[in-house]
């Protein structure tokens, strides 16, 4: 018959300068993590408050055709900002802003 060694359960109690770097560690965790948080929510606000403006008020357009010639060149992308005020020959909703590619 096989003879079985005792287990023991020794418990380990942490002193006081452990106690304190543990704390110390876990609430630089909570801060970092918060920090972390706050700023990809900061971040995401941005781009949604940039894609809502560019959409709304200075649309890209592409220009599709030849009818432009020779201002505007079939295939180019264009930021426009939108009026609502026309000058007289001006059959346009929107004013050329930026010419691209």
């Amino acid at each position: 018959m096989l003879k079985r060694k005792k287990e023991e359960n020794s418990v380990v109690i942490p002193n006081r300068e452990q106690i304190e770097a543990e704390m110390a560690r876990l609430d630089y965790s909570g801060r970092y993590h918060s920090a972390l948080r706050s700023t990809i929510y900061s971040l995401i606000v941005v781009a949604a408050v940039a894609v809502l403006l560019a959409t709304l008020f200075i649309p890209f357009l592409r220009i599709y055709g030849t009818s432009m010639t020779p201002t505007l060149e079939n295939g180019e992308v264009v930021a426009c900002w939108k009026t609502t005020k026309f000058d007289s020959g001006e059959s346009s909703r929107f004013t050329l802003i930026i010419r691209y590619w």
